[in-house]
Order: structure tokens, then C-alpha cells, then sequence
């Protein structure tokens, strides 16, 4: 089904809308949330309540991009739930490692509060836009999608040395582009 005949179910109030986004939807969303949670129960909670904020949200939003819609409620959501369930000191191995070599370019503490401000987002989109099909995969199925090495080798075929490369060049390119633009470092 495509994505405008879904959304025309939301709008219309048709609870088949969020049977027809599990399925065409659902384990991308799943895999996503398992990046963030690490637990099966969490991230299935996390899916089931996107769908139900997707219903509140659908109308008056009339996402041009379900997907893209779906991913950004789940995401939230998960990070919210992941951070009221785990405090600073017992912060689990998979945030903390692509943050960790995120923080060539900022302080660990100031990443999360530059990704949350419009200014950066909107900077490294720009940056992105004009590196390599393969570095931006790579960068984004890493930071935005935390997946592991192994995960990212697998999905793009790049050996792990390789997939260092691209992330440690990216994020250097990355610092100097963020410095030229003003951020202080």
C-alpha cells in the first residue's frame, strides 16, 4: 500500500492505517528502537505507542513523508525512554560509543545539546548533502540509527576498517565545516 493511501486512513480515522504502517513499517521502526533500548519489550512499547502518536497526530499533520514521520516519533520516544531508564552513570555501551567519537568534533554534553538545536541540525545536513553516497550512509546509519560496525558492514558491505575511515574522515571534515560556521569546539 502506498504511503498516501495510509496517511488517507488516518485522516479518515481508519484503524487500518496503523495495521498497514506495522506491516510495511514495522520491522524497520522494531530495528531502529532495538538500536536505542537493547530490549526486546522496551522497543516493541516504544513502536506500539509511535503508531498511537501518529494516530493523535494525523490529522491535522499531513506528513509528505510517512516513513521519515514515523522514524522521528520513534526515535523521541525511544531516547526519552532509554534516558528515564538509565541514568548518566550506567549509560549502555551502544550510545555511548558512537557519542564517545562524536566527541572529536564536541564534548560529550555538548552533543546532545548542539543535535538538539535547529542550527546544527540544519549545518549538518548541509555538510551531508555533499559528501559521498557512502560516507553519508555510513554516518547516519551510525549516529542517527546507532548502528554497530558490524551492522553497518553488513548492510553497505564495507569492511570495519573502511567504515573507520569513512566515520573518522567525516567527522573531521565535519569539525572543520562546524568551526568555519562559528560553533566553538
Amino acid at each position: 500500500m502506498e504511503d498516501q493511501e495510509i496517511i488517507e486512513k488516518f485522516r479518515n480515522r481508519d484503524e487500518g492505517a496503523i495495521a498497514d504502517c506495522a506491516l510495511k513499517y514495522g520491522g524497520y521502526l522494531r530495528k531502529i528502537a532495538m538500536n536505542i533500548l537493547s530490549d526486546r519489550e522496551d522497543a516493541e512499547e516504544v513502536l506500539n505507542d509511535s503508531y498511537y502518536q501518529a494516530w493523535n497526530e494525523i490529522p491535522p499533520a499531513h506528513p509528505k513523508n510517512l516513513l521519515g514521520f514515523l522514524t522521528v516519533i520513534l526515535r523521541t520516544s525511544a531516547i526519552d525512554l532509554y534516558r528515564k531508564k538509565n541514568s548518566e552513570k550506567r549509560r549502555a555501551l551502544r550510545e555511548s560509543i558512537p557519542l564517545s567519537e562524536l566527541s572529536e568534533i564536541a564534548s560529550p554534553d555538548g552533543v546532545e545539546e548542539y543535535v538538539e538545536g535547529r542550527q546544527l541540525a540544519l549545518s549538518i545536513s548541509r555538510f551531508l548533502r555533499e559528501e559521498s553516497r557512502d560516507a553519508r550512509v555510513v554516518f547516519v546509519q551510525r549516529y542517527y540509527f546507532m548502528d554497530s560496525l558490524s551492522d553497518i558492514s553488513r548492510a553497505t558491505g564495507f569492511s570495519i576498517g573502511k567504515i573507520k575511515t569513512l566515520l573518522h574522515r567525516t567527522r573531521k571534515k565535519l569539525r572543520k565545516i562546524l568551526e568555519e560556521e562559528g560553533y566553538q569546539l
